[in-house]
């Protein structure tokens, strides 16, 4: 079976990145009442094949929120540009660190990797 996605890949190696950065801070917690419960993080993907302005304009009101609080973005070489855009357009407003990882992507006769995406991915919670 082929596998046509990148960002299954790239996911799952940072993963392990993302779940260490999780925390949940749970005072006071008895069987009938909690009372204080600290927002536990997680991630969530973003695929670009292109510039979008509008969903480029959703991240950095997430980040202002302080609902992102970190950003990484994943792509091919050959997309190297959009990447760089879409990183200088967030980082123009926004005041959050975001690291890049440009991957190399070998097809094989059992893999066909998506060469044509950017995957920003977004880190909620503590970090």
């Amino acid at each position: 079976m082929k596998v046509f996605k990148i960002i299954v890949i790239a996911l799952l190696a940072h993963f392990a990145w993302a779940n260490n950065s999780i925390k949940s801070n749970v005072t006071n917690l008895s069987a009938n009442k909690v009372s204080a419960i600290n927002t536990v993080g997680g991630w969530s993907p973003m695929f670009f094949t292109q510039y979008d302005k509008s969903r480029v304009k959703e991240i950095i009101a997430m980040v202002q929120d302080n609902k992102v609080k970190a950003i990484k973005i994943i792509y091919p070489n050959q997309k190297y540009k959009l990447a760089n855009k879409i990183k200088a357009a967030i980082q123009s407003t926004a005041n959050i660190s975001i690291s890049t990882e440009e991957v190399n992507l070998t097809d094989t006769s059992e893999t066909t990797f998506n060469k044509d995406q950017v995957v920003v991915i977004l880190y909620y919670g503590s970090r």
